[in-house]
């Protein structure tokens, strides 16, 4: 799900990106209503900063009431969910971040058992030159 221009707020080395957090849980919400299963929503995110957004947000959505806490990719690594929503929290003006780092790219798009779900803003691509362009190009061909 492509979030334009969504705010990035920046907390020391993190990044905060509360607009992308919101769509994470709306596609999921949404997703639950059509799904004849209960999924085991997991959200992956490589900021810990997103992570303390979620109680405030997450009263918003019954239908996701008892969701197991946000997750890093650092925190996440090893385990596996049912649906896994990958939440990049980052845009165009800060960059990639830890998600062109290849091992925890690899954790976030490799854990999940039936349905894998992407939320960020895919301008961020558009600044990438050199070395992290070649990994982003790389990565594209994969999926």
């Amino acid at each position: 799900m492509h979030v334009p221009d969504s705010h990035v707020k920046l907390q020391g080395k993190s990044k905060g990106n509360i607009d992308q957090i919101k769509a994470a849980f709306e596609l999921l919400s949404e997703f639950n209503k059509h799904t004849s299963h209960n999924p085991a929503n997991i959200v992956i995110l490589p900021y810990k900063a997103n992570v303390e957004y979620r109680n405030g947000i997450l009263r918003r959505y019954p239908s996701l009431a008892g969701m197991p806490q946000l997750q890093t990719a650092d925190s996440f690594q090893g385990q596996e969910g049912t649906t896994v929503v990958v939440v990049f929290g980052t845009n165009k003006h800060v960059g990639l971040g830890f998600t062109s780092n290849k091992n925890r790219l690899n954790v976030m798009v490799t854990r999940q058992k039936r349905a894998f779900l992407l939320v960020g803003d895919k301008a961020v691509t558009g600044a990438l030159a050199g070395k992290d362009a070649k990994i982003t190009d790389k990565a594209a061909t994969n999926f």
